[in-house]
């Protein structure tokens, strides 16, 4: 039976005010690099802007044939890091994200950021989701005798402003960066996170160390129970939000990687800054995939 956590964690602060009809729109890139040692390329990610519209073909009043009435548009981007060996990591993230994007174009809510409801719905949608995904990787493995331990871990931002939700699992990441300081929104979910907060070593240890790559908790991996953690942030304008799999964390300090960002003052910053990421990442050994989405709003 798949756990599901339906309570939302608030965090950090008072949103921007947005005015009657206003439209924030962020800009966000993202890259996956195989990095400088494994043969291929188990990360996957996604970004993507939900739009719906209203074509008009005829009317009763004077209309041009093809108007398009358009509603404000939420962003979602996530990044999946796979395990399970060579073709069972493939599967696994490509497998979860295409059962997230599935569920935006099926069934996920048009959610007013204010409508408690609606919230709750993407909630529990999004946890079936995680569910089908869970599933739906055991028939593939099946069907191409892949190991059935294979499994992803997942970490996915759905904006709508002025609000964020993120949803996570595994050992990916979200950080905001604001006015100037990081802050790590997600838990890692492997045995060096744990061994870390009993202080049975600290997190510079835990970064080098082989426990972190024992993961407690993600999609698959042999179990069918999943634990989806989950947060609601409060966005103001020049937030920058990134994603990224460990092999970017797991190369680069936290520190190195605010510094980074710090340089992200305009939407053109966006592009360069998501590459440098990925560079350092090579420069310090690119042992494993790395993949990085950043959005500034």
């Amino acid at each position: 039976m798949t756990r599901r956590e339906h309570t939302l964690e608030v965090m950090l602060g008072e949103p921007a005010r947005e005015q009657p009809g206003e439209s924030h729109q962020p800009t966000v890139h993202g890259v996956s690099d195989t990095g400088c040692v494994r043969p291929n390329n188990q990360d996957q990610f996604l970004v993507a802007r939900l739009e719906r519209s209203v074509v008009l073909e005829e009317s009763g009043f004077p209309v041009k044939d093809g108007t398009r009435l358009c509603q404000t548009s939420p962003h979602m981007f996530m990044v999946a890091d796979g395990m399970g060996g060579h073709e069972g990591g493939d599967v696994a993230s490509a497998v979860t994200i295409d059962a997230m994007a599935h569920y935006a174009f099926t069934t996920m809510p048009w959610l007013d950021a204010d409508d408690e409801q609606a919230v709750q719905d993407l909630v529990d949608g999004l946890a079936a989701a995680v569910t089908q995904a869970q599933e739906r990787m055991l028939r593939i493995a099946a069907r191409k005798h892949i190991d059935q331990r294979l499994g992803s871990t997942l970490t996915m931002a759905y904006a709508v402003w002025p609000r964020l939700f993120l949803f996570h699992v595994g050992d990916s990441r979200a950080y905001l960066y604001r006015e100037g300081e990081m802050t790590r929104l997600t838990r890692d979910h492997n045995l060096a996170e744990e061994m870390v907060e009993r202080q049975v070593m600290t997190p510079e240890e835990a970064r080098g160390s082989r426990f972190s790559s024992m993961l407690t908790n993600a999609l698959g991996g042999g179990t069918g129970s999943v634990h989806v953690e989950l947060h609601r942030v409060d966005l103001r304008e020049h937030d920058l939000i990134l994603l990224c799999s460990d092999g970017l964390h797991g190369e680069v300090s936290d520190a190195d990687i605010a510094k980074k960002l710090a340089f992200v003052t305009s939407a053109d910053s966006v592009h360069p800054c998501v590459q440098s990421l990925i560079d350092a990442a090579r420069r310090a050994g690119g042992r494993d995939n790395i993949t990085a989405v950043l959005a500034r709003f």
